[in-house]
């Protein structure tokens, strides 16, 4: 009677485990908004929480498009979690790494984007001069 438990332990602890790994990112993105992407809109999601892509995003006016994302799996092994984001914005490849560990603030390493002058002209407040 035993062994029979413990069959049945472990085949649920494996369902569970093929249910996080194949866990589809339309149902993660329907969790994380009302919080963590709230502000981010998302269309023609594909893949995995862990690894998937986007026709485009929109997020504060701006549009994304082609976005994919894929775990950074060296840092989640260490105890931080950290994706790769790959997207094209004005027609640029555009890539970031954003990540968070155990303290409360969010991490941007290996920061590759691209942006037209007169996107950052509103940011950098200077009133004579015009950016093109």
């Amino acid at each position: 009677m035993k062994w029979r438990w413990r069959w049945i332990f472990f085949a649920l602890l494996a369902y569970l485990g093929f249910f996080i790994v194949t866990f589809p990112a339309t149902h993660g993105y329907k969790l994380l908004k009302p919080s963590a992407l709230a502000g981010i809109e998302l269309y023609g999601i594909k893949g995995t929480i862990w690894s998937g892509s986007a026709e485009f995003a929109e997020t504060g006016g701006r549009q994304l498009r082609n976005l994919s994302w894929n775990l950074q799996q060296r840092k989640f092994l260490l105890g931080r979690l950290a994706y790769r984001f790959i997207f094209d914005h004005f027609g640029e490849k555009n890539e970031v790494v954003i990540g968070k560990g155990f303290g409360s603030s969010i991490v941007l390493n290996e920061v590759d984007i691209v942006i037209p002058a007169p996107e950052i002209e509103p940011l950098l407040n200077i009133a004579p001069a015009k950016l093109e």
